[in-house]
């Protein structure tokens, strides 16, 4: 049997400042825009793009604690990215689960 609440449930554990959230896995929709947008879009806007998809990502947590955009932007830029590459990683590895 598949239990989909298994993976409807799955979260990464995410660490900022003095809180721990949990946040759920990204949606298709926004893995989708994260790689279309990838590889179509000048750097500049992709680092605009990958602001927006962590902010959304973040806010997609057990705990209902809520980033505003000001804040993504003080983030450190080997965050933003660690967060884009362990979610997309995150995901993916449920692909392998025999479950």
């Amino acid at each position: 049997m598949i239990d989909l609440s298994k993976y409807l449930n799955r979260t990464l554990e995410v660490r900022l400042k003095d809180k721990t959230i949990h946040v759920y896995e990204p949606s298709l929709e926004m893995v989708k825009e994260y790689f279309e947008k990838e590889s179509t879009e000048p750097l500049s806007a992709f680092v605009d793009t990958q602001k927006t998809l962590v902010m959304q990502m973040i806010n997609r947590n057990k705990e209902k604690i809520t980033v505003k955009p000001e804040e993504v932007e003080k983030f450190p830029r080997s965050f933003v990215l660690e967060i884009c590459r362990s979610l997309m990683v995150n995901a993916d590895s449920a692909l392998s689960d025999p479950n």
